[in-house]
């Protein structure tokens, strides 16, 4: 029991030597870059710094990137990845009722939607605090469409306390991503703040912070109530590394971290990449499940389907957030260098295969933080019938 004990704790101190690793490294790449820290260093960036113009070059080289990325998605057999030939089904679903908060999650969504697309006046301030019940409802919406699909087994109603922390580390994982973002010179900014008072801006932009990991997670498992999903990723090639790789891995994390801050206008996008790379590796060191645990068996389903869910939840981050820059505090924009072209909902169309290595991410970080308070590092409620292991 003791010895117990003794190795839970040393593993806590590695999980937070690792968590702290991804603070410092930034920082280490700042100094070398310009022997000081990112300019306008903040909580939120509400103003763009000048970037490079956009370069076709450097375009095309990043394009590839983006088509690969979404390649494996779309045509997974090109990449050795075939369906399962057992039919992985989650439980026996009834399709039951809907719970009683998904129909109000309903009408918060619809009336949100429509005060702060409108810019009516007559809901005055009104207007500048509907993003966060815009996201808070579709997150309502979200766990009572799981509920249904899942014979009554959802977030809220099985897992309340593991929700609401899965919440409370959101706020400080995305105000990490805040934090990160200096690094990068400001590829995202908020130039609406001033419309609600500080210090109750960065209050209220931790409410909005609250509803991503819940966001991307009830999506995430939501995907897994398709069979036709869950099968078209679960049978790739396994994928066994020594364990000696392990320190490559996580030195290769530091690396392209290292890079993102020295270079930040050539890879800006690595930021969505090292810290998979360091945390994973830690975690693997330790005999912790991650997403890419389960490639040792080829199954591919965690790591894709966590990608899909982000890219799903991103385009609707996106598509309510582009038309409410009238009158919404937490409207953002972008400013990526190089690749500033060719946008939907305001975001450069190569900025959206950001979001298929941001989910992952997120889910890591996620682990690792659950594993270092004690917390059910779980997020799956959707178990599978058939051999397999998600």
């Amino acid at each position: 029991m003791k010895l117990g004990w003794i190795q839970n704790k040393q593993s806590k101190w590695i999980i937070l030597a690792s968590l702290m690793t991804l603070i410092g490294i930034p920082i280490v790449g700042s100094l070398i870059r310009t022997g000081s820290m990112p300019p306008d260093f903040y909580l939120l960036a509400s103003h763009a710094l000048q970037q490079p113009a956009f370069n076709l070059k450097v375009f095309c080289v990043l394009s590839v990137l983006f088509v690969l990325s979404f390649s494996v998605l779309l045509t997974p057999k090109w990449f050795g990845i075939q369906p399962s030939p057992f039919h992985l089904q989650p439980k026996p679903s009834t399709q039951g009722k809907f719970p009683k908060w998904f129909y109000p999650g309903c009408i918060i969504v619809v009336v949100a939607w429509f005060i702060m697309w409108g810019n009516y006046n007559v809901f005055g301030l009104l207007t500048h605090y509907m993003f966060v019940p815009l996201w808070a409802g579709f997150i309502l919406m979200l766990d009572g469409f799981l509920y249904r699909r899942n014979q009554g087994q959802s977030f809220l109603a099985s897992r309340p306390k593991q929700f609401l922390g899965i919440s409370l580390l959101s706020i400080i994982g995305w105000y990490y991503f805040e934090y990160l973002n200096f690094f990068i010179l400001k590829n995202w900014y908020y130039p609406n703040l001033y419309l609600i008072p500080s210090p109750l801006t960065y209050i209220w932009a931790a409410f909005t912070f609250a509803c991503v990991w819940p966001g991307i997670f009830l999506i995430y498992n939501l995907l897994l109530t398709f069979p036709t999903l869950r099968n078209r990723y679960s049978c790739g090639k396994p994928l066994h590394l020594n364990p000696i790789w392990l320190w490559p891995i996580f030195i290769a994390g530091i690396t392209l971290f290292l890079l993102s801050a020295i270079y930040p206008s050539l890879f800006f996008w690595l930021i969505w990449l090292g810290p998979i790379l360091i945390l994973s590796s830690t975690l693997a060191y330790l005999n912790s499940w991650t997403p890419l645990t389960a490639l040792k068996q080829g199954n591919w389903s965690p790591i894709l389907l966590m990608a899909l869910s982000a890219l799903i939840c991103g385009f609707f981050w996106e598509f309510w957030n582009w038309p409410s820059e009238a009158n919404n505090p937490n409207f953002w924009r972008y400013n990526l260098p190089f690749v500033h072209e060719f946008e939907l909902f305001g975001m450069p169309i190569l900025g959206f295969s950001g979001y298929l290595f941001f989910g992952i991410e997120c889910w890591v970080i996620y682990i690792a933080c659950a594993k270092l308070l004690g917390l059910n590092d779980d997020i799956q409620l959707v178990k599978p019938h058939g051999n397999t292991t998600l």
